[in-house]
């Protein structure tokens, strides 16, 4: 058996109602988009805070929106509209991230 590096972070990631509640807001972004933008800023609110909890780095922030983008119902990724909203999410989070950092 071997033991841990400590070269190599353990594995971390958002919890299961914070992904979901991610989920559903992408959801109900694509179906409304004026109305769901703002329960989507609300749950990367969310999802930013947890993230910087659990220590995070941006890039593993990152590849984690990116999942749930890819896997919720609806991803239509070549759509120049999934692109944008893909682009937003990514952008706003990260944002939201490191503005926590100035309060």
């Amino acid at each position: 058996m071997n033991a841990p590096s400590p070269l190599t972070p353990d594995s971390r990631s958002l919890s299961g109602p914070t992904l979901e509640q991610l989920r559903q807001a992408i959801q109900e972004r694509r179906q409304s988009p004026g109305p769901g933008e703002a329960t989507l800023r609300a749950a990367l609110q969310v999802v930013a805070a947890e993230a910087r909890q659990r220590s995070l780095r941006p890039e593993e922030l990152i590849v984690a929106l990116k999942q749930v983008m890819d896997e919720s119902p609806g991803s239509r990724s070549g759509s120049g509209e999934e692109r944008r909203l893909r682009e937003w999410v990514v952008t706003t989070c990260i944002r939201v991230y490191y503005e926590a950092d100035d309060t």
